[in-house]
C-alpha cells in the first residue's frame, strides 16, 4: 500500500477497472471512455491486451457506445467522473457494482500473493502515465432558438434565473402584509368578499326540501 494512501480516481479508477474487466475477459476487449482521459489510458489498456474507444462526454453517450460496439459489446463503460456501466452488469451504471468488483480483485489479489497490505493502486501497476498537471474548464453554453421572426437566446445565468424566479412564484408562504381589505366579512378567507360568501353558502347552508 502506497503511504501516505493516493486517491483511485479519474485515470487511475479507469485504469483499474479496465485492468480487471480484461482479466476477466481473458485479455481481450473494447474499454470505451469519454474524451477527457490521458494520452496514456490507451497503451495502457492495450498492454492489458485491450483495445481504448474515446468516445464523447456524457455517461449516456458512453454507454450506448459501448452497448452498440460491433462484432461484440464492449467490456466496460467508464468516465472520468467516475460514472461505470459493465457488461458483465448489463450495463447498468451502478457504482456499487464498480466497488464490489474492485474490493473482491483486491481480496483475491492479497490472498495470492500473501500481502495483506496490498492496495488498489498495487494492482494498476507503474506503466500508466498519468500528466504531470490536469485542470478542468468549465464555460457558460448559450443556445440560440428561433420562432418565426423572433430569435431567443438563453444563457446558463439567464436559465437559473428563471427558475429561481418561478420557485418564488410559486412558494407557499402566506404573505407576511396582508391588503387590509381582504377578509373583513368575518370569514377569515383572504381571496376577497365574492369567495368568502360563496364558501360559507358551500360549508353552512342546509339542504332545502321539497313540499309535496
Amino acid at each position: 500500500m502506497r503511504s501516505p494512501p493516493e486517491p483511485v480516481n479519474k485515470n487511475r479508477l479507469i485504469a483499474l477497472c479496465a485492468r480487471v474487466a480484461l482479466e476477466s475477459a481473458g485479455g481481450k476487449g473494447v474499454i470505451v471512455t469519454d474524451p477527457v482521459t490521458s494520452a496514456g489510458m490507451a497503451s495502457y489498456i492495450a498492454s492489458c491486451g485491450g483495445e481504448h474507444d474515446r468516445f464523447k462526454m456524457g455517461y449516456r453517450n458512453v454507454i450506448d457506445r459501448a452497448a452498440q460496439t460491433q462484432p461484440e459489446p464492449a467490456l466496460l463503460a467508464i468516465e472520468t467522473s467516475g460514472h461505470s456501466a459493465w457488461k458483465d452488469n448489463r450495463f447498468v451504471d451502478d457504482g456499487t457494482y464498480t466497488a464490489a468488483r474492485l474490493i473482491g480483485r483486491l481480496a483475491r489479489a492479497r490472498r495470492e500473493q500473501g500481502e495483506p497490505q496490498l492496495g488498489l493502486l498495487d494492482l494498476v501497476g507503474d506503466s500508466l502515465q498519468e500528466p504531470l498537471e490536469s485542470t478542468k474548464v468549465e464555460m457558460g453554453v448559450r443556445v440560440r432558438v428561433r420562432l418565426g421572426l423572433l430569435t431567443l437566446t438563453l444563457t446558463l445565468t439567464l436559465t437559473l434565473t428563471l427558475a429561481l424566479a418561478l420557485a418564488l412564484a410559486l412558494d407557499p408562504t402566506p404573505n407576511p402584509n396582508p391588503n387590509p381589505k381582504q377578509g373583513q366579512d368575518g370569514g377569515g378567507c383572504g381571496a376577497g368578499r365574492r369567495a368568502c360568501r360563496g364558501g360559507r353558502a358551500l360549508r353552512g347552508a342546509a339542504p332545502r326540501r321539497r313540499r309535496h
